[in-house]
């Protein structure tokens, strides 16, 4: 079930919301958090029944695993607890795959068929993971079984994230100040939910055709010549972009519509100067998890084998290639790597993590470098106005190249793309080549002079699309005064555009959110692009 489908808008949440405000008002508050539950088991279920049973079984073997290594202690039944949920991941998400490489590796046709991959099982196994880790380092353990499960599956945030910790959830759900129908709670999640709406289904939706046209035919063999590749790109860039975004802001305003806050999944990324703030921005919760779970125990591990050997221990600071290798670059591309291969089960995912690898160890490099060249942090690319515009466009541009293999149905197809950002196939206009100047017809109702030189709807889209991302603020700085998230990454309080419960404000986000419906209910819905992991 989609957050802008109308069964989930206009059936779904209504119903919902209705029930759980009838169960507060007459009292029965112990129930709210079963209503929640047994709602979002149908979310889910909605989708594709078929992977209800394999959700609650997981649900129930984690549970119970979680109080067996809460009670005990044991690393050992841990390691056995996440072996056993990456096995199921890997079944579903990479056997196909492995058989792929083990058969062209050998010669022998081991091929195995690919299965329909269960809808949001990479979040929530992650999700369940992070219980495991906590409840064995004692941080936190769910006892009831109803309130693990509304944890998990907590509809708002369990298809594609944000991935959530117990301690930043389940306080919330006991919390009678807090986990509640409140009229307030409802204002600002509409509005967060209508903002996140428009979002999707305008622009992320409105890009994609030219997108899905320009990657169909450099996959059939088009080749794209500079203009073409780097428009195809970019826009992809920004659909993903606002697909995201939109996604983060909808699971947010819903959640607050129950009186829950999330955590901030998605910053203003293409604000970043550096690679390294970029991951800060993007997917931040999925940054957190391979941070705290991947990262940080491989450089530990690194750092103890190096004792071992007799050697000192090497701290961030150390100004030697060893550090540097022990420390930043191995760990970082192995976790990049697994970045890339959760996101997809192909070389392209994995070129795709390889890649940012090679970006974020080459920025750790030049902050390493900086004080031999005598600059500062603050000067960043060496001072002046220019340094952070710079910044920000070196980071979108290699961004962007990223993002092809991302796209891409595979290596092939991606390095084709990007040879032609490259200029290697030509750099005529695309009135010559061909490709946009199938998709630049203009609307009769748009009022702007038709161009083939690169596109005029195309070009329009960009233009638009580019100044909302670096002029506009973000979501979580026009909801400042009413609070956005549980944190306040991205928040940028300039007072420019503050959301208040005023009649303006609320015929302005009334017409946007009319808006936005008309464009979800004039067409069958578009999946989430995060939907796919």
């Amino acid at each position: 079930m989609l957050f802008h489908a109308p069964e989930f808008l206009l059936l779904f949440l209504p119903v919902v919301l209705a029930g759980f405000a009838l169960l507060e008002a007459t009292g029965q508050r112990r129930w709210l958090v079963p209503w929640l539950t047994v709602a979002s088991l149908v979310f889910y279920g909605r989708w594709r029944i078929e992977d209800l049973g394999l959700f609650v079984g997981m649900l129930a073997i984690n549970w119970w695993l979680a109080g067996v290594i809460a009670r005990s202690g044991s690393r050992a039944i841990l390691l056995g607890a996440v072996a056993f949920d990456l096995a199921v991941l890997g079944w579903f998400k990479y056997l196909h795959f492995a058989s792929e490489v083990l058969s062209s590796a050998t010669g022998l046709d081991w091929t195995v068929k690919a299965v329909i991959l269960p809808l949001g099982i990479s979040f929530f196994t992650f999700q369940m993971i992070a219980h495991l880790v906590d409840a064995a380092d004692g941080e936190s353990h769910e006892r009831s079984p109803v309130t693990y499960a509304l944890f998990i599956a907590f509809f708002p945030q369990l298809i594609a994230g944000p991935i959530v910790h117990h301690k930043e959830m389940v306080p919330q759900f006991a919390d009678p100040a807090r986990f509640g129908f409140r009229v307030e709670n409802l204002a600002v999640g509409l509005s967060i939910l209508s903002v996140g709406l428009f979002k999707k289904v305008v622009l992320a939706d409105g890009v994609a055709g030219y997108v899905n046209a320009g990657f169909a035919d450099a996959a059939e063999g088009t080749a794209l010549t500079l203009l073409e590749a780097w428009a195809v790109s970019v826009a992809f860039a920004f659909q993903i972009y606002f697909d995201f975004s939109g996604y983060s802001d909808m699971a947010v305003g819903l959640a607050r519509m129950f009186g829950v806050r999330l955590p901030t999944n998605f910053a203003s990324p293409y604000r970043a100067p550096s690679i390294i703030e970029f991951w800060a921005r993007w997917h931040v919760t999925l940054t957190r998890f391979l941070t705290t779970y991947v990262y940080n125990p491989v450089a530990m591990a690194l750092n103890r084998r190096r004792m071992e050997r007799g050697l000192p221990r090497l701290t961030r600071g150390t100004p030697t290639p060893g550090a540097f290798l022990v420390l930043l670059a191995l760990p970082t591309m192995l976790t990049m790597g697994l970045a890339g291969v959760w996101h997809g089960a192909g070389w392209q995912f994995v070129a795709f993590g390889l890649l940012h690898g090679t970006f974020l160890v080459t920025n750790h490099l030049w902050r390493a470098l900086r004080p031999a060249l005598r600059l500062t942090p603050q000067q960043g690319w060496g001072g002046g106005a220019w340094s952070k515009p710079l910044g920000v466009a070196v980071t979108f541009a290699c961004v962007v190249v990223a993002l092809v293999f991302f796209r891409a149905e595979g290596v092939d197809h991606a390095l084709g793309i990007i040879g032609g950002m490259v200029g290697l196939n030509g750099i005529a206009l695309p009135e010559q080549a061909g490709i946009l100047a199938r998709l630049v017809d203009l609307p009769d109702w748009l009022p702007v002079a038709h161009t083939e030189h690169l596109g005029g709807r195309l070009s329009l889209w960009l233009a638009v699309l580019a100044a909302i991302v670096w002029t506009m603020p973000n979501t979580q700085s026009w909801m400042v005064g009413a609070g956005y998230a549980i944190d306040r990454i991205g928040v940028v309080d300039d007072g420019r555009l503050v959301w208040r419960p005023t009649a303006a404000q609320g015929v302005a986000v009334g017409t946007l959110a009319a808006f936005a419906l008309l464009h979800a209910f004039s067409a069958a819905p578009k999946a989430f692009l995060y939907f796919n992991f």
